[in-house]
C-alpha cells in the first residue's frame, strides 16, 4: 500500500481497476474458492476472525463501506433533527418563543437545557464512530490512535465514554437536587452483531429505500462463501 500511494502511475491504474468493477457492480462476486478467516487469539483470550482478501477487494469494499456509512449518517442526522424523531420534550412553538421572550426580557431565543441535551446527542453520541468524510475513518478499537488529530480524538471511543461519565454525573446531581432521586439503566444486547440475519439487514436497507443493484451488492457481500482455519500448536516431546 506504502509503494502504491508513492507511484502515480499505479494509482491511476489502480483507480481504473475500481472504476472498472464499480460499473459491473451488479456482477461482481467473492472469490469461487471462497474467502479464507484465520482465527486469532489476543491476550484477553477472546478470538477474533481475520480475512486476507486480495488487495484491490479490500480497497474496493472498504470505499464502498466507507461511502455508505457517510451516506447513512447524512441521511439518519436529518432524520433526528426532524419532527418524526420523538424528543423528551418537544420544541416550542413560535408563539411560546415569542412570551418566552416577553417573560424574561430577552432580545432573541436562549437556547435551553433540553436544547443543550439534544446537541450533546447529536455531536457526541448520535452514529458519533460513522465517519462525516471519507478521510475521517476511525479504527476499530477503544484505544487512541497516536498520529491522529485532537479533533479525531475527541470522537474516539475512549473519548465518548468518558464524556458520558461526565453528562450522567451532572444528571445525577441535577435530578437529585430537583427531584430528590435519580436512575440510571444500562442495556447491552449480547452477540449483537452475529446475531443479525442477513434477510433482517436486507429489508432495513429496503425499507429505507436502497434500490436493487445495491440489495443484490449488499447480499453477495454478506453471504461470502467463508473457509475457516485454526492456528496449529505445535509441542514437543523433548524437555
Amino acid at each position: 500500500m506504502r509503494v502504491f500511494a508513492e507511484n502515480d502511475m499505479v494509482l491511476d491504474e489502480v483507480a481504473s481497476v475500481l472504476n472498472m468493477r464499480l460499473a459491473s457492480l451488479g456482477t461482481w462476486s467473492w472469490p469461487s474458492r471462497g474467502v479464507v478467516i484465520e482465527m486469532r487469539r489476543h491476550l484477553n483470550g477472546k478470538y477474533r476472525a481475520f480475512t486476507d482478501p486480495e488487495i484491490l477487494d479490500a480497497i474496493f469494499l472498504q470505499y464502498l463501506g466507507v461511502a455508505w456509512q457517510v451516506k447513512f449518517k447524512e441521511v439518519f442526522r436529518d432524520i433526528f433533527r426532524s419532527k418524526a424523531w420523538k424528543r423528551s420534550f418537544p420544541p416550542l412553538s413560535t408563539l411560546e418563543n415569542l412570551d418566552r421572550q416577553r417573560q424574561f426580557s430577552e432580545k432573541a431565543y436562549s437556547p435551553g437545557i433540553e436544547d443543550l441535551r439534544q446537541e450533546s446527542r447529536e455531536e457526541l453520541f448520535f452514529l458519533s464512530q460513522l465517519p462525516n468524510g471519507s478521510s475521517s475513518t476511525r479504527i476499530y478499537d477503544d484505544l487512541l490512535d497516536v498520529n491522529e488529530t485532537e479533533e479525531s480524538s475527541q470522537s474516539s471511543p475512549a473519548a465518548v465514554k468518558k464524556k458520558l461519565m461526565h453528562i450522567i454525573a451532572t444528571e445525577s446531581y441535577l435530578n437529585v437536587t430537583l427531584h430528590g432521586s435519580h436512575a440510571v439503566i444500562r442495556s447491552d444486547l449480547e452477540w449483537f452483531g452475529p446475531s443479525l440475519s442477513h434477510d433482517s439487514i436486507l429489508t432495513v436497507f429496503s425499507f429505507f429505500g436502497v434500490s436493487e443493484q445495491w440489495l443484490k451488492f449488499f447480499e453477495t457481500f454478506l453471504r461470502a462463501p467463508l473457509r475457516t482455519t485454526y492456528p496449529t500448536v505445535r509441542h514437543s516431546n523433548q524437555l
